[in-house]
């Protein structure tokens, strides 16, 4: 069958798939619960004033009924709230599992008490049965303590009330009525487990969909559409918070020629081994991404030009002094803007490709701030 499909899954997915149907079970009872109260409280003013015949005995068992709901109402509600407790799953799965059998044995009850009275129907017991069969938790085939809880009940009534060539036919109506649930049951376990996996894969695949669209596809740093997203939304935090930040536009520096010499494969490896570098020595609010070919930008949250040139300093240092790869050694020229108000997105851009220009033009190897004075800046 289609459910063993949910056993060949690892065992965390079927967790995960058993932690969501209590859940939505657990919704299913609330429901439920809620319409049987409002059926007592419906017949309990027809029967106060004599619209339809009562008896006090009748009343009590009605606001019993309406008080034990509401208790397992405000149980489910109390344990739903406590979703920080890893053990809020399987106590909610243990209550609803000990209502439904609460609820089959009142629907055996009341069979007994129809039989008593000389009215042979299982109708009251094939009510509950489906109310039960509709919060299933744990399994598909957790209906089969329906079917052991009918056997049970007609074994009973044969030796203690009527022997069953009196209600023979009744018998048969319900076995068959309980085989259909039993049925319907699996069915509805393997088209929830069908959809659970189906909306897993949707899930990770829109996630990989959503990295890929923002990665660069050889470094795995952000990309430049990502980067761009990133440097508008910080504009809009600074214009509301008046804040700033920085963003450096970092180029390699004769980087054409590792390709000359060595190929393509190895200035690829490059550009990895460098991003992982300065990502390893960035703070974790910092976005770094490559923003074409050689070039990779820098966008400094809550910092300022002088702080944002410091770390440029101490990141040209680093790779100046580290084998990027064995017998290649690299360095880069870097360009800073500060966001000021009133800044547009492309002065921003334009102002750190100044910096950097100005950087490449006085020899390589150095950090230039924007605004650009006469005097040579940068190290």
């Amino acid at each position: 069958m289609n459910s063993l499909k949910m056993n060949k899954l690892n065992k965390q997915l079927l967790q995960e798939f058993r932690n969501e149907l209590i859940r939505e079970n657990s919704q299913r009872f609330v429901l439920l619960l809620g319409i049987v109260i409002i059926s007592q409280v419906i017949y309990l003013p027809l029967e106060l004033f004599h619209i339809l015949e009562s008896s006090l005995s009748n009343t009590l068992s009605r606001i019993g009924v309406i008080l034990i709901c509401s208790i397992f109402i405000a149980v489910i509600f109390t344990l739903r709230k406590e979703r920080e407790n890893k053990n809020y799953l399987p106590a909610l799965g243990l209550l609803i599992s000990g209502i439904q059998f609460l609820c089959l044995v009142v629907g055996c009850y009341f069979v007994v008490y129809m039989f008593h009275s000389g009215i042979f129907s299982f109708s009251s017991f094939l009510l509950v049965s489906f109310v039960v069969t509709l919060t299933c938790v744990r399994n598909p085939y957790f209906s089969c303590v329906i079917f052991a809880f009918f056997i049970g009940l007609a074994v009973y009534l044969h030796i203690d009330v009527e022997p069953v060539s009196r209600w023979s036919g009744e018998f048969l109506i319900a076995l068959v009525f309980i085989i259909l649930i039993f049925i319907g049951n699996i069915l509805n376990y393997n088209r929830h487990s069908t959809l659970f996996v189906r909306e897993k894969e949707i899930v990770e695949m829109n996630q990989t969909l959503s990295i890929m669209s923002e990665s660069d596809e050889l470094t795995g740093i952000y990309n430049r559409r990502k980067l761009t997203e990133e440097i508008e939304r910080n504009m809009s935090l600074s214009k509301r918070y008046n804040n700033s930040f920085c963003l450096a536009i970092l180029d390699l520096d004769h980087f054409k020629s590792i390709n000359d010499m060595h190929g393509h494969n190895i200035g690829d490896a490059v550009l990895k081994e460098l991003s992982i570098q300065i990502k390893s020595m960035l703070r974790s609010t910092d976005i770094f991404g490559r923003w074409g070919g050689e070039e990779f930008l820098l966008l400094l949250p809550n910092s300022t030009i002088n702080e944002a040139y410091i770390l440029m300093v101490r990141l040209k240092s680093h790779i100046d002094h580290s084998e990027i790869l064995p017998d290649i050694h690299i360095s880069f020229s870097a360009g800073i803007s500060c966001y000021q108000n009133e800044t547009t997105y492309s002065e921003l851009v334009n102002q750190a490709d100044k910096a950097l220009y100005t950087a490449k033009q006085s020899g390589r190897n150095r950090v230039v701030m924007f605004p650009i004075e006469e005097q040579e800046q940068g190290i």
